[in-house]
């Protein structure tokens, strides 16, 4: 499990040499991405809110949060937003 500050910063980390290294994608077997929130007052993490990407965010970044993009399910922004 990794946390974010926020999106941007997620797609900078995926986006890095080394996960663009040419043998990465044989380390990995399955791949389950899911965005979670920390339960509010149990820590300091961050929320998970989409935001858009920076205006200088290249090919590969683009690229990435067409595939990767934030979904938070209905019933948990209920549940968040009361």
């Amino acid at each position: 499990m990794e946390s974010f500050d926020d999106y941007p910063g997620f797609m900078q980390h995926q986006t890095s040499d080394h996960h663009e290294a040419p043998d990465f994608g044989s380390l990995l077997e399955n791949l389950e991405l899911e965005w979670i929130d920390p339960i509010q007052g149990a820590c300091d993490l961050t929320e998970t809110n989409p935001q858009d990407l920076p205006e200088d965010a290249g090919e590969l970044m683009q690229e990435y949060a067409e595939n990767m993009p934030v979904v938070l399910q209905e019933w948990w922004l209920r549940l968040r937003n009361n």
